[in-house]
């Protein structure tokens, strides 16, 4: 693009150089300076002529640049004052004729430029959900094939837990709807068949008990059973050998020792808290209070306590206590836990008491002729054996072994 002030310039030395004008007057001053305008109006012309023809060529390939240089150009034409009123419109309108055509190319390639970009945009969200649908694709033939390996080892409840995975991959998938209601059917019919089995079992040995039932033994010995003596023996002795199966450490064997020991308590309005900061200094064990339980029941360490107990145990004592506020205390993890009443409640103890004297059959004494009661001396520890003729060892004893050894002894 030619620059308008050096384009003057080279008019200017054109003149100097090939016209002599002389300074003899105004008269002579005027032709000299209409010259010099034409020069400056051509060269203009021809530049702008010149710039036109390049815009369009470049106006397919750049367009926005075109119309930057056209507006340059523009306000160059403007500030050219040797131009004449009809040359720089005839200019101007040349130029803004390009720089119209040059803007609606740059919005035409403005719209184009977005629609290539959202075509490469939706291209690529393409190429992700088909990556996508791959991994999917492959997974699920992961787990089908997983499936389809659980069928054959008859693990139906995992394969059931396998199509519920390829269900979250696939819901829709007519193959993995197809795959859990086959697993589930295969599963029902093993349980259906395990129950019609155990049914079998059930009926054959409830008929070995109605068949074992059937043996007659004779029924007209009286049965002469122990003294009054005997009985309070007996259960002395279950009481005496009462057996706790935990093991229960030092701490709390000690705790329960203060529970039964007698006490002295009498508190107006204490707080819980202080009223055991005082068991624990007065009986030398540790008490704690089971804050959660006690928030769920709507109270805390500040609940008021007023009570008077003199000569009684403090198991008692703790009791009428807390028995106010519906609270109690149970003795785990070695220590005297507060808490509340439906806490301690679901405490459960497990304890073992030997009951073989009341289990244990009579025994007769003359040869099966004369049914007598039990020893006293003897071991109430003992085994039971069965009515006669039973052995608990042997299930099928008087069934299938009759005469003829194919049905029940008659």
């Amino acid at each position: 693009m030619v620059n308008l002030s050096g384009a003057m310039r080279c008019a200017v030395a054109l003149l100097a150089t090939f016209v002599f004008i002389p300074f003899s007057g105004a008269d002579d001053l005027l032709p000299s300076v209409e010259l010099e305008n034409r020069l400056i109006s051509a060269q203009v012309r021809a530049e702008v002529e010149s710039t036109l023809r390049a815009a369009v060529a470049r106006m397919a390939d750049d367009p926005a640049a075109v119309e930057q240089d056209l507006k340059l150009l523009r306000e160059r034409v403007r500030h050219v004052p040797q131009l004449s009123r009809s040359l720089r419109q005839q200019l101007n309108r040349q130029i803004e004729t390009a720089t119209s055509q040059a803007y609606r190319l740059v919005r035409t390639k403005e719209v184009v430029d977005a629609q290539l970009a959202a075509e490469r945009a939706a291209a690529a969200d393409r190429q992700q959900v088909t990556r996508s649908l791959d991994r999917d694709q492959q997974r699920l033939k992961q787990l089908l094939d997983r499936f389809d390996s659980l069928v054959d080892e008859g693990q139906f409840a995992e394969a059931e837990v396998v199509t519920a995975a390829a269900a979250d991959v696939a819901p829709e998938a007519p193959i993995v709807q197809s795959a859990d209601l086959s697993a589930k059917q295969a599963g029902a019919a093993r349980q259906i068949a395990a129950l019609r089995r155990a049914r079998q079992a059930g009926v054959v040995a409830t008929l070995a008990a109605v068949e074992t039932s059937h043996r007659p033994f004779a029924d007209d010995q009286p049965v002469v059973y122990p003294d009054a003596e005997t009985w309070r023996q007996l259960s002395d002795r279950r009481r005496s050998t009462l057996v706790d199966l935990r093991n229960e450490p030092p701490a709390e064997a000690k705790i329960r020792q203060e529970l039964r020991a007698p006490t002295t308590l009498e508190f107006i309005e204490t707080p819980l808290d202080d009223v055991v900061a005082y068991l624990k200094d007065l009986h030398g064990i540790e008490i704690q209070i089971d804050r959660r339980e006690l928030e769920t029941a709507g109270l805390s360490g500040d609940v008021a306590i007023t009570g008077n107990y003199k000569g009684v145990s403090l198991r008692s004592a703790l009791r009428l206590m807390l028995g106010q506020y519906e609270l109690s205390y149970v003795v785990r993890d070695e220590v005297l836990m507060i808490t509340t009443a439906s806490a301690a409640s679901q405490q459960i103890v497990t304890r073992l008491y030997p009951v073989a004297d009341i289990v244990t059959p009579l025994r007769t004494t003359t040869g099966g002729n004369a049914i007598s009661s039990m020893n006293p001396g003897q071991n109430p520890n003992a085994m039971p054996q069965g009515p006669p003729g039973m052995n608990p060892g042997n299930f099928n004893q008087g069934f299938g072994n009759g005469p003829q050894g194919n049905g029940p002894a008659m």
